[in-house]
């Protein structure tokens, strides 16, 4: 008993610890902008000494913690992992959890409580950028900001409109998260590095042709693991990323430009305009010519 009374679950020096009313929870429950997503808890402890949280029966909404300095430790089905600083956890609802630090450790975390009708959806997207619901966020200042505006939103009240605006706030912060993530290990994070750099050299040679091969060059990896890294990273395949930067180009070539559909084919790597033309249609759905008249007509 003497050594569980060392610990403690809150009340930490400049703590910030909000719990979102029942009545603002049921609200948020019933709009149709803010039942997807809505968050029930946040908070911030600066230095969480000795801190430990048990549940016995997990929690009624997903948790995500974020370490900014210190360590910790999270314990979720039976494993057990250590969190250290941009590293953050999930917690998914009604799983038995304990998490907190060592005996006069600290912990610097954020942290947010969430729930909604789509919020198992976007859990299975964090789980999928993490390992064992462990996710490494390097991008610190960027998720701080993101949180600051989820917090802002709690603290501006509970009118209907500010609800909403919380709601799109979580959602900003957790597509961020997504978007941040990186591998724990630093092999495979320097080839995630390498795979986001690989698209920018895509913007830098739209006026080419580049083949797979060439491109998969550029990373110093085989074309298979490549591919499957890429779409991994971005979605969809290097080729079809290729295609989509051209025709984006194109798009704004038709919009801005009196260039003839030759030109804005050679423009973006086409040498045959009829081929651009057909992958210009996948994409769009419609014509170069088509998309150029339906913009003049629209603008008028």
């Amino acid at each position: 008993m003497d050594n569980n009374m060392k610990f403690r679950q809150e009340g930490f020096p400049c703590q910030i610890l909000i719990r979102c009313p029942q009545e603002a929870i049921r609200r948020m429950r019933q709009l149709p902008l803010s039942r997807t997503l809505y968050i029930t808890d946040i908070g911030h402890f600066p230095e969480a000494v000795s801190h430990r949280v048990v549940r016995e029966n997990g929690a009624t909404g997903h948790i995500f913690i974020y370490c900014t300095a210190g360590e910790g430790w999270c314990e979720v089905g039976g494993v057990r992992q250590t969190i250290r600083p941009e590293q953050a956890i999930l917690i998914p609802e009604g799983a038995k959890h304990a998490y907190g630090t060592e005996r006069d450790r600290f912990w610097k975390i954020y942290w947010i409580h969430f729930s909604g009708t789509e919020s198992m959806d976007v859990l299975s997207m964090l789980e999928d950028t993490g390992n064992d619901n462990l996710i490494q966020l390097p991008q610190k200042e960027l998720i701080l900001t993101a949180f600051e505006e989820c917090l802002r939103w709690v603290y501006h009240g509970y009118t209907d409109a500010s609800l909403v605006a919380m709601s799109g706030a979580l959602s900003k912060f957790l597509g961020l998260v997504c978007e941040s993530a990186r591998s724990p290990t630093l092999k495979a994070r320097a080839v995630q590095e390498r795979i986001r750099a690989n698209l920018e050299y895509m913007r830098e040679n739209i006026n080419n042709s580049l083949s797979l091969s060439e491109l998969a060059n550029q990373t110093r990896l085989s074309i298979p693991h490549y591919c499957t890294m890429f779409k991994k990273c971005h979605g969809i395949t290097p080729m079809m990323m290729f295609t989509r930067l051209k025709i984006q180009r194109a798009c704004e070539l038709l919009h801005y430009t009196s260039l003839s559909i030759r030109q804005i084919a050679e423009e973006v790597g086409y040498a045959d305009p009829y081929h651009f033309s057909r992958n210009f249609k996948k994409t769009m759905g419609v014509s170069p010519g088509y998309y150029r008249d339906s913009e003049i007509v629209e603008l008028s």
